[in-house]
């Protein structure tokens, strides 16, 4: 009787650890399920930041070429005109409230935000008001505001190249 109990315990340890095992299992996929679901919000983001940052370099080169082949006796008045529209472009790229999303909610580094480009291209685009004397100084104080720009979109896009690498690892992992 007591073999035979002994066995029985055996069969109910076997049951249970098989039982508990698949309840494990379960658990485990609801919670991947679940990361996944949290997951793809933060890449959509990560993806419309790429795009913004993307379209803001596109902008960047265009306003870059356009620069480059304004001749050295371009009237100052058209400069004028050709800065402020330049500048207002660029500004109206960096109020995209993907940057400012992005950076209230994905990690990025203190030095990497969407307010330092802002501040130069407030503080250069005012400039265009003082009627600078010839286009060289146009073409100096755009190329300062690319500069800007340019350098904020690189580091935006490595944040959130870095972070979107890391969820498709957490939800490409636990497939």
């Amino acid at each position: 009787m007591s073999a035979l109990s002994g066995w029985a315990a055996v069969a109910a340890a076997v049951s249970t650890i098989a039982f508990l095992s698949k309840q494990i299992s379960d658990a485990d996929r609801h919670h991947r399920h679940n990361v996944e679901i949290d997951m793809q919000a933060s890449i959509a983001l990560i993806r419309r930041t790429l795009r913004s940052a993307a379209r803001t370099r596109t902008r960047c080169g265009i306003v870059q070429g356009a620069w480059e082949s304004v001749p050295e006796n371009y009237p100052t008045e058209a400069g004028q005109h050709l800065f402020t529209g330049h500048v207002r472009d660029l500004r109206r790229l960096l109020q995209d409230p993907v940057f400012v999303r992005f950076e209230d909610d994905i990690e990025t580094p203190s030095d990497c935000t969407v307010s330092e480009p802002l501040k130069i291209v407030d503080m250069f685009g005012s400039f265009a008001e003082a009627d600078p004397e010839d286009i060289e100084t146009y073409r100096g104080t755009i190329e300062e505001i690319l500069g800007a720009i340019e350098s904020y979109c690189s580091n935006i896009e490595e944040a959130a190249q870095r972070r979107l690498e890391r969820a498709n690892a957490m939800i490409g992992g636990s497939e």
